[in-house]
């Protein structure tokens, strides 16, 4: 999200009559105001198998179920997920959902664990028990992993491993850069923290802490 300030100047450019560029300012904002928008956009439930409320023990939420036809399958901004059971709490637009989850998001990119929490607004991801994220023939496994869709962004802090052709990593933290942009800005770098020491990948030295990199 674009800071308040920078916002305020571009408007304050845009208020100048004797500013050149004026339209692109304006063109600027609208962009600003459509991704607002996109950030937004509601959890959609594709397919609810058996439906029910208990606002008694969960106030707010739709309560989704499989059944016979098969998971319950909810999507948003270009992801696919399914699950035994979900509970949407769409005031806030925010899922919580249980049970053998699958996650697809374009065409290479899957997860799977036992449960997921996911915020629609803040398109922040908790996946727990068993996960596992498949990107290309790069696969991290944890406990717990945090994937920001937002920044295409996953890291875990419970220990983990990132695995791909040439690598086996284990370590307590661990962040992985799943967007092809990102992937190129670091190369074929994957830092990874354990203890005082930073290992690189693609480099056969391992330095410490206080060792000048």
């Amino acid at each position: 999200m674009v800071p308040t300030e920078l916002k305020r100047s571009l408007e304050m450019l845009l208020a100048n009559k004797r500013f050149k560029y004026r339209w692109l300012v304006c063109l600027y904002l609208i962009g600003l105001s459509t991704n607002v928008l996109g950030q937004n956009q509601k959890i959609d439930i594709l397919y609810g198998g058996n439906f029910k409320k208990d606002e008694a023990q969960y106030p707010g939420a739709s309560i989704f179920t499989k059944d016979a036809n098969g998971q319950v399958q909810f999507r948003h901004q270009g992801a696919d997920m399914w699950c035994d059971q979900a509970f949407l709490y769409a005031d806030e637009n925010r899922i919580y959902a249980e049970g053998n989850i699958y996650l697809e998001q374009g065409d290479t990119l899957k997860l799977w664990s036992n449960s997921i929490s996911y915020n629609g607004n803040s398109r922040l991801l908790k996946s727990m028990g068993n996960v596992r994220m498949l990107k290309d023939t790069t696969s991290l496994q944890s406990d717990t992993l945090y994937f920001n869709r937002e920044d295409q962004m996953a890291y875990y802090n419970t220990g983990g491993k990132i695995i791909d052709s040439k690598n086996v990593l284990t370590s307590k933290f661990g962040t992985y850069f799943i967007d092809e942009k990102s992937t190129n800005l670091i190369k074929r770098y994957i830092s990874i923290i354990q203890s005082t020491l930073l290992i690189v990948t693609n480099s056969p030295t391992i330095q410490t802490q206080n060792t000048p990199i």
